[in-house]
């Protein structure tokens, strides 16, 4: 049985030469795609994980609550002059 692979995409962006050269020079021609996309998956992942953290600590911020609470009261302004 064949693993079936995901769809791809060619993207263009710049890398330093020092670290271009490094890449090259330790991760072998076929495995390099595969290298950069599990280096960018765990780090976008670290990131989703950092803004789900600061949407939580928003969201149970005292201050932060409040201030969405006098916002809430501010919804249907204007709408009964409709």
């Amino acid at each position: 049985m064949r693993k079936q692979q995901a769809k791809t995409a060619n993207q263009t962006f710049s890398l330093p030469l020092e670290v271009l050269h490094d890449l090259n020079a330790l991760i072998r021609p076929r495995e390099r795609s595969r290298f950069v996309s599990d280096l960018l998956r765990d780090a976008l992942e670290i990131k989703k994980q950092k803004l789900r953290q600061a949407y939580s600590d928003a969201n149970t911020d005292e201050g932060q609550v409040e201030a969405m609470s006098d916002w809430e009261t501010t919804i249907a302004d204007g709408f009964d002059d409709w």
